[in-house]
Order: structure tokens, then sequence, then C-alpha cells
């Protein structure tokens, strides 16, 4: 019964996702350079400008906000002074007694005072008035020189969110492959690893179902299936090896070049897109995805990137030019993160179809399911069933002999 199983297709599967997830990287790496050369253009020409002018105009605003409140006031203490008059005038005229016309007049001596202060208020308020003619016109003025430059704003914000948008897309449908990519590969050392427990049953610990599930548990993805790999590629090539199927010098490296494929890859998912560039990259830690996928994109536009060093308005490097260097590191990162892996995986599929051709060369009948005492309580009762058998053909051959002697007697 055959028990090696050729898992080349899967690996080709996982092969094919890699190089698309690549192109797909390439291509987002270029969209965001097309946001970023934008985005600059717009904080350094238009968002500047457009903030001092908003400024203006807000202080203006605050102007005649101050001066309308002053003749407000102005205004009320004249109407005050006014009803304070008409009340005078008309107990002076109601007055028949000296005393109470002395009352009256020296009561008017007193509000004198208050009513040459009303005047004032009433001269006062006519400049407040002036004044605030002076800051609408003022506000008016800065207002038609700032509409040029808000709808250049609007102009390149809505240029932008459209080249944004795509780019979080085409980041999701990456996310989205590289989680299936994930399953594949997975499922493709599952596979391999129930190859190598036939001829090497101590290979792990672990049930083979882990090399799938590795690389979705958080923080654990980012060590663990890293060390099944490499265990996986050192018990076949010491199975290949102990069969003579395999010499030293065959090896390629493989074992010492593994932090190359793993760093690379810890590079161009968790480092750069954490701590550099940001934005919808930070989702190649697919965990985060339901956050991006559930955000509102009509206000995502101008505020997703800004979660990165080098790109979107609040980032702390924003100035810090070029950002292409950054750009360029992540794509080397991803570029050699998954050649490598595809490689890994080539080389690994010409091991396992060397076990699959030579498969006569392992005593693959399931090893692990053969037990001693079975083995020695089967061969106790062969042998009784032998014994039996013989010790019957001995009595029909006995049983014969004596017939034969009793005919021989008789026919004498």
């Amino acid at each position: 019964m055959k028990k090696f199983t050729n898992n080349a297709r899967l690996g080709l599967i996982s092969m094919c996702l890699n190089l698309v997830i690549l192109i797909l990287v390439i291509i987002s790496v270029v969209k965001l350079g097309t946001y970023d050369g934008k985005n600059i253009v717009l904080q350094d020409s238009i968002e500047k400008p457009y903030e001092k002018w908003q400024d203006s105009i807000n202080n203006l605003m605050r102007s005649n906000e101050i001066a309308q409140n002053a003749i407000d006031g102005q205004m009320k203490n004249l109407d005050i002074a006014r009803q304070d008059s008409a009340k005078h005038a008309a107990e002076l005229a109601a007055a028949t007694e000296k005393n109470v016309k002395d009352s009256i007049n020296f009561k008017l001596e007193n509000d004198k005072s208050h009513i040459e202060s009303c005047l004032l208020a009433l001269s006062d308020s006519s400049e407040y008035m002036l004044a605030s003619n002076r800051v609408k016109d003022s506000l008016s003025a800065a207002q038609e020189v700032f509409k040029p430059i808000e709808k250049a704003r609007t102009d390149s914000i809505n240029e932008i969110r459209p080249i944004l948008k795509s780019l979080i897309a085409i980041v999701v449908i990456a996310v989205v492959l590289l989680i299936i990519k994930f399953l594949v590969f997975g499922f493709w050392m599952y596979r391999n690893s129930l190859n190598v427990k036939y001829v090497a049953p101590w290979i792990s610990k672990n049930k083979p179902v882990m090399n799938i599930l590795a690389w979705f548990i958080p923080l654990y993805n980012l060590f663990k299936p890293c060390g099944l790999y490499s265990e996986l590629l050192s018990e076949t090539k010491d199975a290949l090896r102990g069969k003579g199927l395999m010499k030293d010098s065959d090896d390629s490296g493989q074992m010492e070049s593994m932090g190359l494929w793993w760093g690379s890859m810890l590079l161009a998912r968790v480092l750069l897109p954490f701590f550099l560039v940001g934005g919808p990259f930070v989702c190649f830690n697919f965990w985060l995805l339901p956050a991006l996928a559930t955000a509102n994109m009509e206000n995502v536009s101008m505020g997703l990137l800004s979660m990165g060093t080098y790109f979107g308005n609040t980032g702390m490097f924003f100035y810090l030019r070029p950002h292409c260097i950054v750009m360029a590191l992540l794509v080397i990162a991803w570029v050699v993160y998954v050649l490598y892996e595809c490689y890994l995986i080539f080389s690994y599929n010409k091991l396992n179809k060397m076990m699959c051709d030579n498969e006569s060369a392992f005593d693959v009948t399931e090893p692990t399911q053969i037990a001693t005492p079975q083995v020695k309580k089967e061969d106790k009762e062969t042998t009784q069933i032998l014994n039996e058998r013989k010790e019957e053909t001995q009595v029909a051959n006995d049983k014969a002999e004596v017939t034969q002697i009793a005919d021989e007697s008789k026919s004498e």
C-alpha cells in the first residue's frame, strides 16, 4: 500500500499565489507613490496658504463678533437712558409743588452725567458700527481671495481620494490572497509532515495540523511556522541521507539561509508596514483587516495613511524626503520574501518526489502501528497451528502404514 503522497501540486499553487501577491504589492506601492506625490503638493503648496487664510478669516470673524457685541451693549444702554429721560420729563411736567420741582431738578442734575454718558455711548456706537462695517468689508474681501485656495484644496482632495480608495482595494485583495496562500502553504506543510512521520515518528510533539494553525495565531505566527518548516526540512534530508538517496554535498545550504526567508517575511509584513509605511499596509498583519474593511471610506481618505511615519500629513518624518527609499525597501523585502519562499517550495518538492520515487527503500508499512507483543502473539498462534497440522499428518501416515502392513499379511 502506498504511504507517501506527492504534494507538488499544493506547492505550485502556493508559488502561484505568492507571485500574484507580489504583483499586487508592487502595484499598491506604485499607487502609494502616486498618492504621495500629489499629497506632497497638497501639503506644501495648498494646505499652508489654506491654513494661513483660514486663520485670517477666523480672526476677522472674531473681530466682527466683538464689535457687534459692543454695538448691541451700547444700544441697550442708550435705550435705557432714553427711557429714564422720558420718565423724568413726565415727572417734571406733572409736578405742582416747589419742593417736588426742586427734588426733580436735583434728580435731573444727578442724572445729567448718566445722560451725557449715554450720548457718548451713542457716539461710540457709531464708531463701533463703522468699525464693524470695515471688518465686514475686510471679511468679504478675504473670503473672495480665499475662494480660489479653497477650490484648489477641494479639487486636490477629490483627486487624491480615488487613488487612495484604489490603493486600499488592492491591498485588501492582496491580504485576502495572502490568507488563502497561508492556508494552502500550511496544508502543503501538513501533508509533507505526514509523509515524514512514517520514517521519523519523533519529528515533532505538535500535531501535524499545527502546520496550518500556526500561521493564524497572533504573535505565535511570528516564529512558529519557521520552526516547523525548518524541522520538516531537516528530518526529510536526514531520512534521505539515511537511505543513501542524498549526499551531504547535495545540501544547498537551505538550513543556513532559513533566516533570510523569515527575516524578509517579518520585514515585509510587520516591521515596515507598522513603523515606516503605515496606512492600509498594516493589514498585511491580516487580523487588522476587519478594521480596514469596515472603515468609512469618505472619511478615511485624508487620515488613513497618517498612521505612517513618512506618509500622510501627520507623519513625524513627512518632510524628510525622498519617500521613495521607504517604498523601495518595502518592494525589496517583498521580492526577497516571495521569491525565496518559492525557491524553498520548489526545492522541497524535489525532495518529496525523491521520497515517493524511492518508497520501496523505506519501511513504510505503518511502523508506528506495529506492536511487539501483538507480533509475538501472532507467531505463537501460527506455530501452534503448524504443529497441529504436523501431528495430523503424522497420524495419517501411521494409519496408512498400518493398513499397508495388514494388506500384505492377508495376501501371504
